[in-house]
């Protein structure tokens, strides 16, 4: 009896995507099985790469070292860099965010440069905002 896949994954979010796409491209008979469920880490994130843990601010675990194979991997299917810009709610979340930027542990992500886009964006920027680089 002949099989008819060779490959089951488990789930379609982005490592799934992923491990599909790479799997067809090498000529395997791949079947994906995924249940869509409020809250999923895919479905939430929208598929942004962030290397900073938002509240705490610190780098996310290992980002440092993963990102640079993700570049090397992913502009294949659905890779494009861009920074994110985070608006500040008040002058104690700017504080924070600039002791953080000098933190050597966070300092290559953050940074108070000035974007054009960013400045014209029909958005309400607060008091100010930072970016964070790394992100995809």
């Amino acid at each position: 009896m002949g099989a008819e896949h060779d490959l089951f994954i488990i789930g379609h979010g982005l490592a799934g995507s992923v491990l599909a796409t790479v799997a067809l491209e090498r000529g395997l008979r791949v079947r994906v099985f995924d249940v869509p469920r409020p809250g999923q880490a895919s479905r939430v994130a929208a598929g942004l790469v962030n290397p900073i843990v938002m509240r705490r601010m610190v780098p996310s675990w290992r980002a440092a070292d993963l990102l640079p194979i993700a570049d090397a991997f992913y502009p294949e299917v659905c890779w494009h860099r861009l920074p994110m810009a985070r608006v500040f709610a008040d002058e104690k979340e700017e504080a924070y965010w600039d002791r953080c930027a000098a933190d050597p542990s966070t300092s290559r992500f953050l940074s108070r440069y000035r974007r054009v886009d960013v400045d014209q964006a029909p958005i309400d920027r607060g008091i100010g905002y930072g970016l964070i680089h790394g992100c995809a």
